[in-house]
């Protein structure tokens, strides 16, 4: 008897279709024309970390990110305020959420330069997802 492995996903887009949540619309297509982004990073603590080191190659990775895709039109960068605190709560990331919800701004996304710095875990991501929805 064989037994084959699960097959993963290959790709992004495959790995997106294999993982988003019932209800949520998909993009039949890629988005035409250039994309706006709002950047998001932290540094724990001022003192084991050199906060503008940090957010240099935080914000590196995010600009690589979406080169060829938009631009990167604001940053929010917060210092020692701990990720266990909920988004709404960090100055920082409350502005973010302030200007991209605001309809007078057209945000079409946030990059953010390393995951396990902008989230504690996943009901601090699902609790964004009900803001941004």
């Amino acid at each position: 008897m064989t037994v084959s492995a699960p097959s993963r996903p290959a790709t992004l887009a495959e790995w997106i279709a294999a993982t988003i949540p019932p209800g949520i619309p998909t993009l039949d297509a890629a988005p035409t024309g250039m994309l706006t982004f709002l950047f998001y990073g932290r540094a724990s603590t001022a003192e084991h970390q050199d906060p503008r080191t940090s957010k240099a190659w935080q914000f590196d990775v995010a600009h690589r990110l979406v080169d060829g895709h938009g631009t990167i039109v604001g940053e929010y960068f917060e210092t020692a305020c701990s990720r266990q605190v909920p988004w709404p709560q960090r100055p920082q990331a409350a502005a973010l959420l302030s200007a991209i919800t605001d309809p007078a701004n057209r945000i079409d996304a946030i990059v953010v330069g390393e995951y396990e710095r902008a989230f504690f875990d996943n009901a601090q991501l699902d609790a964004l997802r009900v803001v941004l929805e």
